[in-house]
């Protein structure tokens, strides 16, 4: 449950910074366009032109840097596969002078894979960024408005926001429901985080049920509560907070589009092996 734990993704942390106080439109769009500049380019290692704008981001925002760095760890693993992965079914030079057997790992596999690998620690870092800086509903308002011209081809634009902001809200719910089980079994001599591969999975059986128990309690819970407070699925709502798109607004857009271009413009005028492409 120490994955759970240090996962930053989805939380909030409420704050006065000038991030926190940037229209989530803005923020939603600005984080598209560091992610599109992490991912559009010829090759992976070009994401290092999003770096930048992530670090005056964590900075400006005033998060802690070791509380935002701990949020990357639950997908080290996932970075760590994606290097393996690559190595394994790339071309190119062998690590070892003689492959052993039908397992051959080369120097190019594993140069894409940390390019791809650097790809998705951006991505996870700008989108906990924007979550630890935005309040969900803020966020989930900001998205239905920049969709909402989804809805004249009747897309459920509405309701697929608040299903993200569901999503986003039961996130912190989830790893708190699981450090409390977690304790729990401690208390009755039982640690789900020690023993062997096949120890540790069994020792997850007591955790895992009554997690799932108590999430869909919670769903059922949430559910009737909307009902009773006369949510209608399609009906229009209106917004008591009317927002406007400050010079500070305007600046982050101006940064967000400086990173793209900046990302696609070295992607092309770099040459590929100095990337250490297949």
């Amino acid at each position: 449950m120490t994955l759970l734990r240090d996962l930053t993704l989805g939380q909030y942390l409420p704050g006065a910074s000038p991030v926190h106080r940037l229209d989530p439109r803005v923020k939603l769009v600005a984080c598209s366009l560091a992610l599109a500049a992490a991912f559009a380019a010829p090759s992976p290692w070009v994401c290092a032109a999003a770096w930048p704008l992530l670090g005056l981001g964590v900075a400006v925002s005033r998060v802690p840097l070791a509380y935002f760095l701990r949020g990357l760890r639950p997908f080290v693993w996932l970075l760590v596969f994606t290097i393996a992965l690559h190595g394994l079914t790339s071309r190119g030079e062998s690590v070892w002078p003689f492959p052993l057997g039908s397992v051959d790992v080369t120097w190019q596999g594993l140069g894409h894979g940390a390019g791809v690998s650097a790809q998705l620690a951006t991505a996870v870092g700008f989108s906990s960024l924007l979550t630890l800086t935005t309040n969900p509903v803020a966020l989930v308002w900001a998205l239905e408005r920049l969709a909402s011209p989804l809805q004249r081809l009747g897309l459920p634009v509405g309701e697929f926001c608040l299903t993200i902001l569901l999503a986003i809200r039961f996130l912190p719910i989830l790893r708190e429901e699981a450090e409390r089980l977690t304790i729990a079994l401690r208390a009755r001599g039982l640690d789900p985080g020690t023993g062997g591969l096949r120890e540790r999975v069994r020792n997850l059986t007591p955790l895992v049920v009554p997690l799932f128990q108590q999430v869909f309690g919670r769903a059922e819970t949430l559910a009737r509560a909307m009902e009773v407070r006369g949510y209608r699925p399609g009906a229009p709502r209106t917004s008591w907070r009317v927002r406007r798109v400050g010079r500070a607004d305007g600046l982050a857009l101006a940064l967000g589009a400086l990173t793209l271009a900046a990302a696609v413009g070295l992607g092309w005028a770099t040459p590929a092996g100095l990337w250490m492409t297949p």
